[in-house]
């Protein structure tokens, strides 16, 4: 006799993760301790609207060794937001869990207001550019290098001294 639910844990991604493209592969554990990962169905739900609307239950892509995934197309932002449920092919459930948020950022850091701006005389010119992400923000990864003979060489790569704005560095 099976009256045990199935239990889901381990969600992937974890919140906190932001992916760069907005196709993203979500998984999660299935363990059901009366019969193994014989699952009847497993499906999932999600929102791009930070929990105003939500998909219809759709299957899993596969389980296999008891991780059920699928991949969704996703909005930019802090926005989606994914959940699972299961029964086990003798009915026992609907278990479900989550939400749990997926975020996407797939465009790159914008760059404005660089000065000095055209032919300088100074040897020694501080130049200042401001680097921004909206989304995701800027990472404390910030890289610069120079070229002092019109770009045909450069200088390896060194961290700036940068200051932090309320979304990157300027």
């Amino acid at each position: 006799i099976d009256n045990v639910t199935p239990r889901l844990s381990n969600p992937f991604p974890e919140e906190g993760m932001w992916f760069n493209s907005t196709n993203v592969k979500c998984s999660i554990n299935i363990n059901d301790t009366e019969q193994s990962d014989d699952l009847s169905v497993v499906k999932c739900s999600y929102s791009i609207d930070g929990n105003q609307t939500w998909s219809n239950w759709v299957n899993v892509d596969s389980i296999v060794d008891g991780v059920a995934e699928k991949t969704l197309t996703l909005a930019q932002g802090k926005v989606n937001l994914v959940k699972w449920n299961a029964w086990d092919r003798l009915g026992n459930g609907p278990i479900e869990f989550g939400p749990t948020p997926v975020w996407i950022d797939s465009e790159g850091v914008e760059f404005s207001d660089f000065e000095p701006l055209g032919k300088i005389e100074d040897l020694m010119p501080t130049c200042t550019i401001n680097v921004s992400d909206s989304l995701s923000g800027v990472g404390d990864q910030v890289w610069v290098r120079q070229s002092t003979n019109g770009g045909n060489t450069w200088d390896d790569w060194t961290q700036p001294e940068k200051t932090p704005n309320d979304d990157g560095f300027g």
